[in-house]
């Protein structure tokens, strides 16, 4: 598990799922948008092209979730 996609369950898990928590909205469309590679190593343009991305493709709010070293 990383940490967008821990992120994306704070925003968007659905209420009464067995799990025993629920996100902050409920009926939401997420989009994960991955620039890092596997070892968890990019740069700055590898951001700007996934921002980039993110936007052409119709989203409304963007949280870069950058982790590393």
């Amino acid at each position: 598990m990383s940490h967008g996609t821990v992120i994306a369950g704070i925003i968007g898990a659905v209420g009464d799922n067995d799990e025993g928590v629920a996100g902050i909205v409920w009926d939401v469309q997420l989009m994960s948008v991955r620039i890092l590679d596997s070892s968890g190593l990019g740069d700055s343009h590898s951001a700007y092209k996934g921002v980039k991305y993110a936007i052409e493709n119709g989203a409304d709010v963007i949280n870069l979730s950058f982790t590393g070293f």
